[in-house]
């Protein structure tokens, strides 16, 4: 069976009885890889920090969920479409999204955002990213098209390190760092986390540099159409509590 992530599947997640939802049909949610927040297994299970509490929330809630694997570009490009009601997991919140969707209270936070560099990296004495930035000998590694935030990407912008650019997922840009193709990349905390407890990484091989300047992890919400009724975002938000682990699995569109 190839990766569910590779495939545009669906699964009709009915967390309560469907006469507790209003409407005829269950609610698209979409989702898109990205460890740990939302993992798909190869036998299509899905989990995750963010997936978890969300399915939690809608279940409490009594609202049930269609759940599709849906690239990142084309989940916005939905919700810019308003053709109906749909949700996007784990995004967010800034004035441009805003402005064509709708946005749930705070799922969960991400853990702060941290320096990974190779074990044999040596970090200059008292080292702060706006000095580490500014130094031209660094080679930064970042993720095309990943959008790291207001503050290191106000940063990078002015930086006189350089900037290498992959178009690798954060573990294949862990390992490019422990392989010394780059001096450092910015990963959360969590992040670099499940890589290495997944053996998708070697620890031994990278060091996590904590920095006094760097920004705190983001805030993940849920990101509606604005078809969405204002109703469904609010008993969502009431429901968002501490969950039970959760997960779910995605079946083809046929079955």
């Amino acid at each position: 069976m190839k990766r569910a992530s590779s495939l545009w599947l669906t699964q009709a997640l009915l967390l309560l009885p469907a006469l507790a939802w209003s409407q005829a049909e269950p609610l698209q949610l979409q989702i898109v890889e990205l460890p740990p927040y939302m993992v798909v297994s190869p036998d299509g299970a899905i989990s995750g920090t963010v997936v978890d509490l969300t399915l939690a929330a809608f279940r409490k809630a009594g609202i049930a969920v269609v759940m599709e694997i849906v690239p990142a570009s084309r989940q916005l490009a939905v919700l810019k479409q308003n053709a109906g009601p749909v949700c996007s997991v784990g995004w967010i919140k800034n004035p441009e999204r805003a402005s064509y969707a709708k946005f749930s209270d705070m799922v969960r936070q991400d853990a702060p955002w941290v320096v990974v560099a190779p074990a044999n990296w040596r970090s200059p004495a008292a080292a702060t990213l706006q000095a580490l930035l500014a130094n031209s000998r660094i080679n930064v590694l970042v993720k095309q098209s990943f959008f790291y935030g207001d503050y290191l990407e106000q940063k990078m912008a002015t930086m006189r390190a350089k900037r290498q650019i992959s178009t690798g997922n954060m573990g294949q840009l862990l390992k490019m760092i422990a392989a010394g193709r780059a001096d450092l990349t910015f990963v959360p905390r969590d992040g670099f986390q499940y890589y290495v407890r997944n053996g998708r990484v070697e620890a031994g091989q990278l060091q996590v540099v904590d920095l006094p300047d760097m920004p705190p992890g983001f805030q993940r919400h849920l990101m509606c159409s604005k078809s969405v009724s204002d109703d469904v975002l609010k008993r969502f938000n009431a429901a968002l509590s501490p969950p039970q682990p959760t997960s779910a699995r995605l079946l083809p569109r046929s079955q």
